[in-house]
C-alpha cells in the first residue's frame, strides 16, 4: 500500500508541475540557480500560474473526499470479538 502511495505522490508532483510550466508557458528557461529568465517571470504570472496549480489540488481533495464517503467501511483487524447475545 505504501508503494502506491508513494506512486500516486510523485505522479501528482508531476502533475502539478506540469500544469505550472503549461500555465507559465514554453519560453521560460530553467536552467542556472536563482539566475536568468527564471528570476523575471513576472508575480502576476507567478499568481496565475499558481492558481491553475491550487485549483488542481482543490478538484483532487474534492475526488480524494468522495473516494473516502464511497469506501466501505470495515472493522480493524485484531482479536475477534465476542458475539452479543441475542434478547
Amino acid at each position: 500500500m505504501n508503494f502506491f502511495r508513494a506512486l500516486m505522490a510523485s505522479f501528482t508532483v508531476a502533475a502539478f508541475a506540469a500544469i505550472l510550466l503549461m500555465a507559465l508557458g514554453a519560453n521560460i528557461s530553467l536552467a542556472g540557480e536563482h539566475r536568468g529568465p527564471v528570476s523575471s517571470i513576472p508575480v502576476a504570472d507567478m499568481i496565475t500560474a499558481f492558481r491553475y496549480v491550487f485549483g488542481a489540488a482543490a478538484a483532487m481533495m474534492a475526488c480524494a473526499a468522495l473516494c473516502m464517503i464511497a469506501m466501505e467501511e470495515r472493522p480493524l483487524a485484531g482479536p475477534p470479538r465476542p458475539a452479543k447475545p441475542a434478547e
